[in-house]
């Protein structure tokens, strides 16, 4: 299958919510490709589970900082409790602003969540 197919379908499932492709998504967040991991993250932050937690902390070692920011959002929709320290490195890291705000985003709905 073409790479382009790849992402195509990976949209797909992304946009049916399907969580009976979880294990598809996860393959696909760390094939070679960067659209293809991009798309792959971008699906498990629609279908919004947290059986992804662990895939999604992995894919904040991505070099793509699109990868990086739909990582992070996913993170913080499903309310990781374990993202926090690389979420913390990202932020001392990056250039980018839109990533820093990301991940005072996460940073901040996480601290509101212990709090209460």
């Amino acid at each position: 299958m073409y790479s382009r197919d790849k992402e195509t379908a990976i949209w797909i499932i992304g946009e049916l919510k399907e969580t009976g492709c979880n294990e598809i998504l996860t393959k696909a967040s760390v094939h070679k490709f960067v659209n293809v991991r991009r798309m792959a993250i971008s699906a498990m932050r629609k279908i919004n589970d947290k059986s992804f937690e662990r895939a999604l902390i992995r894919a904040l070692e991505d070099e793509n900082p699109q990868v990086l920011l739909y990582a992070i959002k996913g993170l913080a929709e499903i309310k990781s409790d374990f993202a926090k320290g690389k979420i913390l490195d990202i932020l001392q890291k990056t250039d980018k602003e839109y990533l820093k705000k990301a991940c005072e985003v996460f940073l901040s709905e996480k601290d509101n969540s212990e709090q209460e």
